[in-house]
């Protein structure tokens, strides 16, 4: 009996062990379904990389990929995933390059509300949301509006989602809106991405 059970607990520790493992194909599977859909959708040409790393500082938000000049990455390269904007290639060693997160401090993205065509600057707060700079009070913007980029800051590739409004405030000085946007990816559950070479044509 002992023997039996010894076999028994070898055999069900083998298929945790086997489930676990195509659990994991079975994510890494449905991310990279979702980062081939929007470059299909989107016209985009690139290449798929594995985040390998996170900046460590305090002061910074980026990450590390798989991919460097070995195979054609160059500062400046637009990153995003299947589900919005990422950020942008800062540094580019042999094999790998650092790319600084949208919700970097000094990261900047010129975007527009999807609906009205509200526009202004998206910058990091540094704390995992961005803040929504110069967009004007007259401008009618709600909680919940999609913000997208739009393509005007020659980086970014127009209509990509990079988040969502959820907090918006004016003071009386104050031309514009103070506005939250909460980031359409969750930065610290990045493990693929797609590295922007160029468009194919224009996105609609």
């Amino acid at each position: 009996v002992r023997q039996q059970n010894a076999l028994l607990l070898e055999r069900a520790q083998a298929l945790e062990s086997r489930n676990s493992a195509l659990l994991e194909y079975e994510f890494e599977n449905r991310s990279l379904r979702d980062l081939l859909a929007m470059k299909k959708s989107q016209k985009l040409e690139g290449q798929v990389a594995t985040v390998i790393g996170y900046d460590p500082s305090i002061w910074q938000r980026a990450i590390v990929v798989d991919k460097g000049l070995a195979q054609g990455i160059a500062v400046g390269m637009a990153v995003v995933s299947g589900s919005g904007l990422v950020g942008q290639v800062t540094s580019v060693g042999r094999r790998s390059a650092r790319v600084l997160l949208v919700t970097d401090p000094l990261s900047g993205v010129d975007a527009l509300i999807q609906g009205n065509r509200a526009r202004g600057i998206i910058e990091g707060n540094g704390n995992g949301s961005c803040s929504w700079k110069f967009v004007l009070r007259e401008e009618d913007i709600k909680i919940g509006d999609r913000v997208t980029s739009s393509g005007l800051d020659g980086v970014y590739p127009r209509g990509l989602l990079v988040g969502i409004i959820t907090e918006i405030s004016s003071r009386p000085d104050s031309m514009f809106h103070d506005v939250v946007v909460r980031p359409s990816i969750d930065m610290e559950k990045i493990e693929s991405v797609y590295i922007v070479s160029s468009q194919r044509s224009e996105v609609r």
